[in-house]
């Protein structure tokens, strides 16, 4: 990662964060307290706000005479006690270097999601690692509890993330943390949606098996239709990541850009359902912008799946 562009998402963040409302600050900069029922879970004894009751909340937590005002279950929310690890878990295979419907490389998104995370979760001293990996490499760094100690873990996970580097595997690293983690983490998984075109048979289940143990926010990467006219930054050439061969231009001007486009739109509503089905809390988002909107919308507390 280059010093200018993390600067400029350090930028981003600090503008971000002083936009919002103060009272969604104070829930951002504590965004592991609890901020979404079904992506943090914890109990603690100060007392929050109140809140729609959302399946997944505990009932324990239902307050009877606020409910009877509003006429719909409202529930008590509490900050949590104890800080949280939070791991980042990327991919790090070549394809990580295409587009993104914003035009940015998927790397860049990748980014500035994690700085987003860390800095937000560093703030309150929580700590934070990186776990990325392909087809042939697991990069597993400790946690760390400063912002700029994430920095440089960043740095060497997009110097690792080039066009050079093996095939994507993002069930190879999901299974990594089902075997090297035991103590209960926040995972933020990253990933575009190629990778669940792939390997989706063998992730989801493995997605379910880490969620039983786990919480879990996953931010997925949304891919540009390579074959469509209108496509970000293609300076009229498109390339092949594995063969790095051009694709015919022909392509761009026939059926091939319809079929490729019904192709991604079937995957990515399939991946949206199957995500809110197992109640995991999910972004799917085109760009840096795209993906600082989303997660803005979703600390202001409105649905989740409103913004999928």
């Amino acid at each position: 990662m280059s010093q200018s562009r993390s600067s400029s998402h350090f930028n981003k963040i600090k503008a971000w964060s002083s936009f919002l409302k103060l009272p969604v600050v104070k829930r951002t900069v504590g965004i592991l307290e609890g901020v979404h029922p079904s992506i943090f879970k914890g109990q603690g004894q100060d007392f929050d706000d109140l809140h729609i009751y959302q399946p997944g909340d505990d009932i324990r937590n239902i307050d009877w005479k606020s409910s009877a005002k509003q006429g719909i279950p409202v529930i008590k929310r509490f900050r949590a006690d104890s800080n949280t690890n939070l791991a980042l878990v990327l991919d790090s295979g070549c394809q990580m270097q295409t587009r993104s419907t914003s035009g940015e490389k998927k790397i860049d998104v990748v980014e500035a999601v994690c700085e987003v995370f860390a800095y937000l979760s560093t703030n309150r001293s929580d700590a934070v690692g990186v776990v990325a990996g392909n087809s042939e490499h697991i990069m597993n760094e400790k946690f760390r509890l400063r912002y700029g100690g994430i920095k440089p873990v960043l740095n060497k996970m997009a110097k690792i993330t080039s066009a050079q580097a093996p095939n994507s595997s993002y069930v190879r690293v999901l299974a990594y943390l089902t075997q090297f983690f035991i103590k209960r983490t926040f995972f933020v998984l990253v990933f575009d949606e190629s990778a669940y075109r792939r390997e989706k048979s063998v992730m989801l289940p493995i997605i379910r098996r880490l969620k039983e143990r786990h919480d879990l926010f996953v931010v997925t990467i949304k891919d540009v239709n390579p074959f469509a006219s209108d496509a970000p930054n293609m300076s009229g050439k498109v390339i092949d990541i594995k063969t790095k061969n051009f694709v015919p231009a022909y392509f761009r001007r026939s059926n091939v850009a319809k079929l490729a486009k019904k192709s991604i739109k079937s995957n990515r509503d399939k991946l949206n359902k199957d995500l809110k089905n197992m109640q995991i809390a999910h972004v799917n988002v085109g760009g840096t912008d795209d993906f600082f909107l989303k997660l803005s919308k979703i600390l202001s507390r409105r649905e989740v799946a409103k913004y999928q």
